[in-house]
């Protein structure tokens, strides 16, 4: 029989995760222990998840974790967000998307390419922190950036999130002014005349 304090931390694990009640009370009738070994997810991260349990709260990291790495304030975020996905804790997945939208909101920051495709390669098509990353990108990210060749070739690798992106362009075309055929020839369209030597 479980302690009340098992009980207790089962009964926060269950409420959040369809996956987490299912698993614990149908396959481990023989597991007096009633313990899991979760060796593919990151440690830190799932005690992010256990916090995120007790708390209801989830604050996206004003830095990144460690300086010394090449990631981003937004890798822990995206990294609990795909933890959340596996294991169906929708209610989190809500709190880190809204979170994320409040720092972009605040900062302008956008998440480093290393970080959008870690989202990509580890969710399905629809989902939200995919939308939210490509409006990210649309929304954030300048011409510049587009326009370089090694963000061309990352974007060419990366041809979900592209059409995602150019989605997301799009959607913010058509929102402003209605977008160039709603308007007069924008000046972009028209050649100028060469000026002829004589």
């Amino acid at each position: 029989m479980a302690t009340p304090a098992k009980r207790n931390h089962l009964t926060y694990l269950f409420e959040a995760s369809p996956f987490f009640k299912a698993a614990f009370t149908s396959d481990f009738r023989e597991n007096p222990e009633r313990t899991m070994t979760l060796p593919e997810d990151d440690e830190t991260i799932f005690e992010l998840f256990v916090d995120w349990l007790y708390h209801q709260r989830y604050d996206v990291p004003s830095t990144p974790n460690d300086p010394e790495t090449p990631c981003d304030r937004f890798m822990q975020p995206v990294q609990l967000f795909v933890l959340a996905d596996k294991y169906g804790v929708r209610n989190l997945k809500n709190v880190i998307v809204s979170q994320i939208h409040s720092v972009v909101k605040m900062s302008s920051d956008v998440p480093k390419e290393a970080t959008i495709a870690y989202a990509y390669e580890h969710t399905s098509q629809n989902s939200t922190i995919r939308k939210v990353l490509a409006d990210m990108m649309a929304c954030y990210v300048g011409r510049n950036w587009f326009e370089r060749a090694v963000n061309q070739t990352w974007l060419r690798d990366h041809h979900d999130i592209s059409m995602d992106v150019m989605v997301r362009l799009a959607e913010r075309a058509e929102d402003a002014y209605g977008g160039p055929f709603y308007r007069g020839v924008p000046e972009e369209y028209v050649e100028e005349e060469e000026e002829s030597e004589e």
